[in-house]
């Protein structure tokens, strides 16, 4: 039986295709798309025309990958920008009628329960490790904070890079006047809630999922274990804070156009990785973590991980 599982993101369309044999499961295909369906009306609560038309195309590009791969099930998700902006449904009825693939819109919530059922089914949390989530998206982010089976926080906030882009239009590249506008955004989002919570349940470890964490962590292969018997394509890979801090360090000051030149840069992500630095680098001062940790999986893995659970589409 093959599945597949679409995840409709602000930032990048994403699918997996895959194929499960009696108890044996292979991931057979996956893609991204970059359509960025954010950009230009996120703020404005609308998708507008040009990415609305990308979104389109890029369904109707997986519609034929689905065809090609012959597969049976076929589960699609869209997360923040589909569900906060005004024609969101009505770019969900025409990926219907145009392909018949039919989107399910998550809540926030759900949203960050899929993405905890993915990072955890990579990486077997350890006993008595306090873990927090962090899935930065295009317009949100996802915050899951936990120990053993017991989560304290599990939140979605409107804290997505292009979201965020959005609604400061900062310089580029970004100046000390846009670093402090951020920081004390940050600061009357996360302040009150998630830093108090883990003030009172303190992290081990901050885990990155998806996105973001992945182009860091390919920066960090190459900038500090390129040369060392590391895969940079491994499904759990730590990078330490001084990795981090030495990768904020050399981004911030860049545009998006230098950052394009760094070893590893996902390409479409090099416009919105100073503000995601500035995003991460907020919650590593604010929580004292001492580890970062990128894994793979995220929400579509854990919207898969439910469905061979359930035996049924979520």
């Amino acid at each position: 039986m093959r599945i597949a599982v679409i995840d409709c993101g602000t930032n990048t369309f994403n699918l997996l295709i895959a194929e499960k044999t009696g108890e044996d499961l292979q991931f057979i295909f996956e893609d991204k798309i970059p359509v960025k369906i954010g950009k230009g009306g996120i703020e404005a609560k609308v998708i507008v025309p040009e990415a609305y038309q990308r979104a389109v195309d890029a369904m109707k590009s997986y519609q034929l990958t689905l065809k090609k791969y012959e597969v049976d099930e076929v589960i699609a998700t869209s997360t923040s920008a589909f569900r906060s902006t005004d024609n969101g449904e009505q770019l969900k009825q025409e990926i219907l009628e145009k392909t018949g693939i039919d989107i399910r819109i998550l809540s926030g919530d759900e949203e960050a329960a899929f993405i905890y059922e993915g990072v955890c089914w990579a990486l077997q949390p350890e006993k008595d490790i306090t873990y927090l989530i962090m899935d930065i998206g295009g317009g949100s982010t996802e915050f899951i904070l936990f120990k053993n089976d017991e989560i304290y926080l599990k939140e979605s906030y409107l804290l997505g890079a292009s979201r965020i882009l959005e609604k400061f239009k900062p310089s580029d590249p970004l100046t000390t006047e846009d670093l402090q506008t951020y920081y004390v955004y940050f600061e009357e989002v996360l302040g009150s809630h998630l830093v108090k919570t883990c003030h009172t349940h303190q992290p081990d470890i901050l885990v990155g999922s998806s996105g973001f964490f992945d182009t860091l962590q390919k920066i960090c292969y190459y900038k500090f274990h390129e040369h060392e018997p590391v895969n940079p394509d491994q499904l759990n890979f730590g990078v330490a804070i001084n990795e981090f801090n030495a990768c904020y360090n050399l981004m911030l000051p860049l545009n998006a156009e230098e950052r394009m030149r760094i070893e590893g840069m996902t390409p479409f992500r090099a416009e919105m990785m100073g503000v995601s630095m500035l995003l991460v680098d907020y919650v590593i001062k604010k929580t004292r973590v001492k580890k970062i940790i990128n894994t793979s999986y995220a929400l579509k893995e854990g919207v898969l991980y439910e469905y061979l659970k359930n035996k049924k589409a979520i």
